[in-house]
């Protein structure tokens, strides 16, 4: 458990680069030309909040893994390869950290979000 705890730090770290790309331009971009946003700096941290925690959420599955071979005689293989399964998460991570800002971009500056008619 500390081998996956110590690195919990440098996940979070290697995904705000990609959040930070995925939300910025297209925000720079829709406020330049006027578009009205359909919420706020605290609606954009909110999300971004809500995001960051699925992302911790996500990574404490590895635990499963880790707790099922404990013991086990497969468990020398899953540990020896445990870097390999963390840069494979952090890949994975940093993917869906771009798609998720990308898309509180476009929730933000929607402009059919709240069109009910």
């Amino acid at each position: 458990m500390r081998f996956w705890e110590k690195r919990r730090w440098w996940f979070n770290a290697f995904l705000v680069p990609p959040t930070i790309l995925g939300y910025v331009p297209g925000e720079i971009i829709s406020a330049g030309v006027g578009d009205r946003p359909n919420f706020g700096l605290f609606g954009v941290l909110v999300a971004i909040g809500m995001a960051c925690v699925a992302a911790n959420a996500c990574y404490s599955v590895v635990y499963i893994p880790e707790f099922a071979l404990m013991g086990r005689r497969t468990y020398h293989y899953f540990a020896r390869n445990r870097d390999l399964l963390f840069v494979v998460g952090v890949s994975f991570g940093v993917v869906l950290a771009y798609q998720i800002a990308r898309e509180i971009y476009w929730l933000q500056y929607d402009p059919n979000l709240f069109d009910f008619t």
